[in-house]
């Protein structure tokens, strides 16, 4: 009866949804609003690095990096970057988060800088990467 109910699509079984990370994501607001390149640069490099810490933690890859930024009149603008392969390295997040920044600075000062990274996915352990190599 069993097999019968389960080959027509019947499963009577309450569904458990497995919770999973979506994105990892560190944003910080300036003290007073700036638009000092060094001080916006050295609090992003700070952010990228908590962010890789938790994708270390958590064995994840990431394929888009996404870069926040909150002007001194409030508006916000993200730009992201999906990258064409799966990686875990530090200094991709911080490449191509440099890289989008460069669109915003030099305009306004800045009150709010973030980053993060999404598409995650469970690194395999047994496979390894070709960056994984000095």
């Amino acid at each position: 009866m069993l097999l019968k109910q389960l080959a027509n699509g019947l499963d009577f079984e309450e569904l458990v949804e497995k919770e999973s990370v979506k994105s990892i994501s560190r944003h910080g607001t300036f003290a007073e609003d700036t638009d000092d390149p060094v001080k916006v640069s050295g609090s992003l490099d700070l952010l990228i690095e908590s962010v890789h810490g938790s994708l270390m933690k958590h064995s994840f890859l990431f394929k888009t990096v996404t870069l926040t930024v909150r002007f001194e009149d409030f508006s916000t603008y993200t730009r992201s970057r999906t990258l064409s392969i799966w990686t875990s390295d530090v200094f991709v997040i911080k490449r191509t988060a440099m890289q989008l920044l460069s669109e915003f600075t030099g305009r306004r000062k800045f009150r709010l800088v973030g980053v993060g990274v999404t598409k995650l996915r469970e690194r395999d352990e047994r496979q390894t990467l070709i960056t994984d190599f000095p």
